[in-house]
């Protein structure tokens, strides 16, 4: 046995060929029984007669979120329902009825939210529902219009697990989570392809941002993107000044900030007052008013997605048209009032109208659905130049030397 133990490994240490081994191959993929993101939903269940808009004396929409134009978050986006329902109703509203909103709102949603959303639903009577103002609230609403059959349209979740839940009657305007991760990790390889920045990722524990995180984290991985250090901090702590001392420790040539446009405001600006004059990545809250119109004294470098197609020039536009939410909102309402004009005063036919109705074009740029209700429009990349958001200047990808034999 000693000789023939040391023939093999003397060829294994020399590389020579030994006796040939039958391989097992590699085990495939199981493919599951039931896979959502490519199925489209079906509602078979009881349809109830269509109502006689004849017996009312106005068209009521549901809308979850706060109903003060003031709100430092969410203001320009109740601005941007109200400007919508102000158009169709111009337009004639539905069978000469009027349209209009009726808001819910709870700064403690999960508390008192959900019991309105309720009373929305089942006392009310309303024909559909714009909301929430992001990835949880959304999810909130969804547990309540599953089952009242009332269809739901999410202007601004990015969280793609709400319309894989697989009901018919829900859809998503803004790019979903993996996408802006596309967009975002995209870049970084690009840059990382030329001189391998340091990267440091700063985000915090909330909901929307664990969740864009996690694609993220996904997404550089598969363009091998080393993230150096990683901070996690409380939403609304304020602790930006802290944070950015931290950052800085870990000598970071670039940061990419996951947050919301408060947090972010903050901590960009605390980065920036400690010295830190490079790149800053941003998610999408870098685009929304409440973060963009404040940061431009301390802005740098920003780099963010754009969730919208093209913002508008026109001098007359509404205060809110620069913010991509409330461009989002604008068009969720105006789908919603389409598609009863289309389906007339019946809740499942308002929720198959909606999916009906595209591919379309609003506001916020093209409007097509995939098989579970969420918009395919990818974003692309943005960058603030004199305080308004503007396309990133397209670069060369880097020319890679291929080593000859």
């Amino acid at each position: 046995m000693r000789p023939i133990l040391a023939c093999s490994l003397l060829c294994a240490a020399l590389g020579t060929a030994g006796p040939a081994i039958a391989q097992e191959p590699a085990p495939a993929r199981p493919v599951p029984y039931f896979d959502a993101r490519n199925v489209t939903p079906e509602y078979v269940g009881p349809v109830d007669p269509r109502v006689d808009a004849a017996t009312l004396t106005e068209i009521q929409i549901g809308y979850f979120g706060p109903s003060d134009p003031a709100h430092p978050l969410y203001g320009n986006l109740w601005c941007a329902a109200e400007q919508a329902i102000a158009d169709a109703n111009r337009r004639g509203g539905y069978a000469g009825k009027p349209y209009r909103l009726l808001p819910v709102w709870s700064e403690n949603p999960w508390g008192s939210g959900v019991n309105q959303i309720t009373r929305l639903a089942y006392r009310d009577r309303v024909w559909a529902l714009v909301g929430g103002v992001d990835g949880s609230t959304t999810h909130l609403a969804e547990q309540v219009v599953v089952k009242a059959r009332l269809a739901l349209v999410s202007p601004v979740s990015t969280d793609k697990t709400v319309n894989l839940a697989n009901v018919a009657w829900m859809f998503s305007l803004a790019p979903h989570d993996r996408l802006v991760a596309e967009t975002l990790s995209a870049e970084l390889a690009r840059r990382a392809a030329v001189a391998a920045p340091r990267l440091v990722l700063v985000t915090t524990n909330d909901h929307d941002a664990y969740l864009l995180t996690r694609e993220l984290r996904r997404a550089l991985a598969e363009h091998r993107v080393l993230v150096h250090h990683q901070f996690e901090y409380a939403p609304q702590s304020r602790a930006g000044d802290a944070l950015a001392r931290e950052c800085l420790a870990a000598q970071p040539d670039e940061v990419l900030v996951i947050a919301n446009p408060l947090d972010s405001l903050d901590l960009v600006r605390a980065l920036r007052r400690a010295g830190f004059a490079g790149r800053i990545y941003g998610g999408p809250a870098f685009g929304r008013a409440p973060f963009f119109r404040q940061v431009a004294d301390a802005a740098g470098e920003l780099v963010f997605p754009q969730m919208h197609a093209s913002q508008s020039s026109a001098a007359a536009s509404p205060d809110w048209c620069d913010d991509y939410a409330a461009l989002l909102t604008y068009d969720a309402v105006q789908l919603v009032t389409a598609a009863i004009e289309q389906a007339g005063l019946n809740r499942v036919a308002i929720g198959q109208a909606l999916r009906d109705l595209s591919p379309l074009v609003g506001l916020s740029g093209r409007i097509e659905w995939d098989a579970p209700g969420a918009n395919t429009r990818r974003p692309t990349l943005a960058t603030l130049v004199d305080g308004r958001i503007t396309p990133l200047p397209s670069e060369p990808s880097p020319v890679v030397p291929v080593e000859q034999p």
